[in-house]
């Protein structure tokens, strides 16, 4: 697109003007560490980001109906501990959950990313093309959106002997992920 000074230029005769673009990002973090007493080790932490931008994907010969707006969103809870059983044995747990969720979307279709993933196509009018004098509609390729969740448990315990260090543990994963792309469903 054509972008001056954070504003997209649309040149097509069939709307020409300038449209405000909007982006964001939105991150925290925080983190507890707590000593139970000298054999038990607990941390936690959690971090989450936010962004994006609104008013994409128009300018040029792209008119202000074409517009894509973008919404995604990360959560990471993490906790850890670790346990010692005398001075030659380690036990290391630890426990992840994420959440993350990308929504691409036409302001034609949903008010909002999570609402892009059950779109209302009843009301959208047409998308046209139409080369060199311009696109009109909104974009043929959205929504586009991915939900991830994914549960981790890992557990790790250590045996020192002597001059050698066994490590025996495991590594369990659940993972569910929604993908939707509605392709042309406003004509092309």
């Amino acid at each position: 697109s054509t972008r001056v000074n954070g504003e997209s230029v649309v040149t097509s005769i069939l709307e020409p003007g300038t449209h405000a673009t909007k982006s964001w990002i939105n991150q925290g973090f925080g983190r507890i560490d707590h000593r139970f007493n000298e054999s038990n080790v607990l941390d936690a932490r959690y971090s989450l980001t936010r962004n994006g931008n609104e008013n994409g994907g128009l300018g040029g010969l792209n008119t202000f109906d074409r517009r894509t707006n973008n919404e995604s969103q990360s959560d990471t809870m993490v906790a850890s501990l670790v346990t010692l059983f005398g001075s030659n044995k380690v036990n290391e747990a630890r426990a992840r959950f994420t959440y993350n969720t990308t929504d691409s979307y036409s302001p034609l279709t949903a008010d909002d990313g999570k609402a892009s993933r059950t779109p209302d196509f009843s009301n959208v009018p047409v998308s046209v093309s139409r080369p060199g004098i311009g696109n009109t509609g909104p974009p043929t390729g959205l929504p586009q959106n991915l939900v991830e969740k994914r549960l981790q448990f890992v557990n790790n315990f250590t045996i020192r002997t002597g001059t050698h260090q066994w490590k025996f543990g495991g590594d369990v994963v659940q993972s569910g992920r929604f993908g939707a792309f509605f392709i042309n469903f406003a004509g092309a």
